[in-house]
């Protein structure tokens, strides 16, 4: 998680999207948001098949 923001705040201020029009800072944001909550799903998806695995064990 910390890589995408890491990256998404590089990418904002050296693409020169804090210079941009309202409409494509808004598209930046939507986007990032976007890729973050597909990191989180992903890996609340792998917790859950985790927990799901060990309380069928034994």
């Amino acid at each position: 998680m910390l890589a995408v923001d890491a990256a998404a705040v590089a990418l904002y201020f050296l693409a020169g999207f804090a210079r941009a029009a309202p409409a494509t800072r808004l598209g930046f944001t939507a986007a990032w948001t976007a890729a973050t909550l597909g990191v989180v799903l992903v890996g609340l998806t792998r917790i859950r098949r985790a927990r799901l695995e060990s309380s069928r064990r034994p």
